[in-house]
């Protein structure tokens, strides 16, 4: 998939920043450094007890126990599973059920300190609060995603591992579109549900299912204008087989947006520095751009977008509990809030991504 076989979809430098995409997430704190516009943190982030990725489905067993039944894992590189299973491919997990439910009891508690830091952020003034908007954010939000969504207001919107929820009340207040979640964690969907009430959002869009139940999929078939998910395929053996079950419940004509971490070049690196462990919950295979393209099928889904975005951000990496690494990451942390202003200050809407650098990878497609 060339970068010159892809329709452009803006004019300006976000047309330029479009086109050079177009080729084929624990965080130390929810700093401001790493927060979305609503105060919450922004994006999927790589890995960690305050990661957010590939919630939509249950593990039928603690990946402990498979390795102690002999099942052989992958080098890190290759992405790690266990390839001794009787389960189908796609359902093939690299986490267990209680990681993410020990993540999303983590998020609830601390949910209260985001809306507080939302609230003194707010007295800081527009100006200030924009300069320290992590830089990503503003790639995501301000220049790719606009193209696609405006003009998709009252359309519904469904995001597959969607707790706490933040990503779709953004989605919400920015374009119009009426979200729902796939979140199979009851910590995960209940923090959601919070979430969506107190932003006046039916806390019953609020969907408590395995994302591979069959059922699910029958209920929903071919329901949404547009599906979505962050940092949640690479967490499967088989991610084509991930990719095809989101079609599955997306209208002809219907917007299909993915996106995982970017875990190579520098990334992977620092990652495995700062926490190895979590790197072997990760498909690093499809974090090359060329192999994540070919993820969709093109007789399936148009593609419009697919490239890294957000330059570099700490807000990647997380380190073990307890560990030393914790301090050097949150000076990186810290860091960021710098970073953020030059970035937006030298590149404004243009970018500099890169494989080595950047922290995410997107696809953006329509399907057939």
């Amino acid at each position: 998939m060339g970068v010159g076989r892809l329709r452009p979809a803006a004019a300006g430098a976000r047309d330029r920043l479009l086109r050079r995409g177009a080729a084929a997430p624990e965080r130390g704190d929810a700093s401001h450094a790493c927060a979305g516009p609503d105060g919450a943190p922004a994006g999927r982030r790589a890995a960690g007890a305050a990661g957010r990725q590939a919630r939509g489905a249950r593990p039928r067993r603690p990946a402990g126990r498979a390795r102690k039944r002999g099942c052989r894992l992958r080098r890190p590189a290759a992405g790690l599973g266990c390839f001794m299973s009787a389960e189908p491919a796609s359902e093939r997990r690299l986490t267990d059920d209680g990681y993410w439910d020990g993540v999303h009891a983590t998020e609830a508690q601390a949910w209260s300190g985001t809306r507080l830091r939302s609230r003194l952020k707010a007295l800081l003034g527009p100006r200030l609060r924009e300069s320290m908007r992590a830089y990503e954010d503003y790639l995501l939000w301000d220049v790719i995603l606009p193209p696609y969504l405006e003009g998709r207001r009252g359309q519904a919107a469904v995001e597959i591992g969607s707790a706490p929820g933040s990503f779709l009340t953004q989605l919400h207040e920015r374009f119009g579109l009426v979200p729902y979640g796939i979140e199979y964690s009851p910590p995960g969907a209940e923090l959601n549900r919070r979430l969506f009430a107190s932003h006046g959002i039916d806390p019953g869009n609020v969907i408590e299912a395995d994302f591979f139940d069959p059922g699910l999929h029958q209920r929903h078939r071919e329901r949404f204008d547009v599906v979505l998910s962050r940092g949640f395929i690479e967490h499967f053996a088989d991610p084509e087989g991930a990719v095809r079950k989101h079609l599955d419940l997306l209208r002809p004509g219907g917007l299909l947006m993915v996106s995982v971490p970017n875990l190579r070049g520098l990334n992977l690196a620092l990652a495995w520095l700062l926490h190895r462990e979590v790197v072997a919950m990760h498909n690093l295979e499809i974090m090359a751009r060329p192999r994540f393209a070919a993820l969709f099928p093109a007789d399936l889904v148009e593609p419009l977008f697919c490239g890294y975005y957000g330059t570099f951000s700490f807000c990647l990496f997380n380190v073990r509990p307890g560990s030393l690494m914790r301090l050097p990451l949150a000076a990186g942390l810290k860091a960021q809030v710098a970073l953020n202003a030059l970035f937006r200050g030298l590149l404004k809407d243009r970018g500099a991504e890169s494989a080595w650098f950047s922290p995410n990878l997107l696809f953006v497609g329509i399907k057939r």
